[in-house]
């Protein structure tokens, strides 16, 4: 009897340890439940879910459309452009051919030029120093002409008011005891009738000289280009 009472007594120990463990499973559950409630109430509903699916299907689908689009637009963009650079190239090489063939144009000129420029500067020096000839010569018929025209002006005055002497100034008379005496400049060779010295009128003595400077110039020019 002992045993029973004792066995007894642990059963009735042991039952209530699982019903208190039952008891707090129990609220455990009640309390997970409250919580899966409020957060389904938070969440949307099946129809809610149901329209959002077929709006996600719709925006994925227009996704697709328009990657599709921009695709096949940088296919073809990026077509002609290989066509662009492609002909940039044709022209490139166009351009290229024609320098080579103006730069071979122009050298084969130069090269040309080059051979003949000794002759073509044997012609100008000929025609510089025809041309210097021909101004010496005309330089000297200019002074003859002078000369003779100067001569028979002289000629003329004479005619007709006698040989011209100079004319003393009351300086001069004042002081002719101190005055040096007067030394005639040498006559100038002439080509033409009368190679006499001229102090007036036309063809002075200055310009006889500028003449000379101007023929012995003219005659060195010719030297030189011998």
């Amino acid at each position: 009897r002992a045993y029973y009472e004792e066995e007894v007594g642990r059963l009735q120990a042991q039952m209530k340890r699982v019903a208190k463990d039952a008891d707090a499973r129990v609220a455990d559950l009640r309390a997970e439940n409250a919580e899966l409630r409020t957060a389904l109430s938070d969440k949307m509903t099946r129809a809610e879910r149901d329209a959002f699916v077929a709006d996600a299907s719709a925006f994925r689908e227009t996704l697709e459309h328009e990657t599709a689009r921009a695709r096949e637009e940088m296919d073809r963009h990026r077509q002609r452009w290989e066509r662009d650079v492609s002909r940039v190239h044709e022209d490139i090489k166009d351009v290229r051919a024609m320098c080579d063939e103006r730069v071979k144009a122009v050298d084969a000129a130069v090269a040309a030029h080059e051979s003949s420029d000794h002759l073509r500067v044997d012609a100008v020096e000929a025609e510089l120093h025809e041309a210097n000839k021909e101004f010496v010569d005309d330089l000297d018929e200019l002074a003859r002409r002078q000369r003779d025209l100067e001569q028979r002006w002289q000629e003329t005055n004479e005619a007709l008011r006698g040989p011209r002497k100079p004319r003393e100034t009351v300086r001069d008379l004042q002081w002719s005891e101190t005055r040096a005496p007067e030394v005639a400049p040498p006559p100038v060779a002439s080509a033409g009738k009368s190679g006499s010295v001229r102090h007036f009128g036309m063809g002075t003595t200055r310009d006889e000289k500028g003449l000379a400077r101007s023929r012995a110039r003219g005659a060195a020019a010719l030297r030189d280009g011998h």
